[in-house]
C-alpha cells in the first residue's frame, strides 16, 4: 500500500467514523490480535549507510528508507486485545450488504 492509498482510505473512513475515531492494527491472522497505532515515522534519510551501523546489516534493508513506518503502541486499559476476523477483508464497506 502506498501513502496516497492510505490517505484516500483514511479520508473515506473519516466520513463514516468521524475524525476522532481511534486507529487499530490487526495482526497475526491465525490468532488475531490488535494493537493501537502508536508511532508514525518518516526515515531521516533514504541512504542505508546513514540509517544503520556496520553491525546492523540484513538482506533487503536498502529499501527501508523509502517506507513510511507505522508502529504499534499499547492498547488502552480494558480494551479487548483480540482483533475481529473481518479486519482482514481488505475492503472498505459502510453497510452490512457490502460485506
Amino acid at each position: 500500500m502506498t501513502i496516497d492509498q492510505l490517505i484516500e482510505l483514511a479520508r473515506d473512513a473519516r466520513e463514516d467514523l468521524g475524525g476522532d475515531a481511534q486507529v487499530r492494527i490487526a495482526y497475526q491472522r491465525g490468532y488475531p490480535l490488535r494493537a493501537a497505532l502508536g508511532y508514525v515515522t518518516v526515515p531521516f534519510s533514504t541512504d542505508p549507510a546513514e540509517q544503520y551501523g556496520p553491525d546492523e546489516t540484513a538482506a533487503g534493508q536498502e529499501n527501508d528508507g523509502r517506507f513510511l513506518w507505522l508502529a504499534t503502541g499499547d492498547l488502552p486499559d480494558r480494551e479487548n486485545p483480540y482483533a475481529p476476523g473481518w479486519a482482514w477483508l481488505g475492503s472498505y464497506f459502510t453497510t452490512e450488504e457490502q460485506r
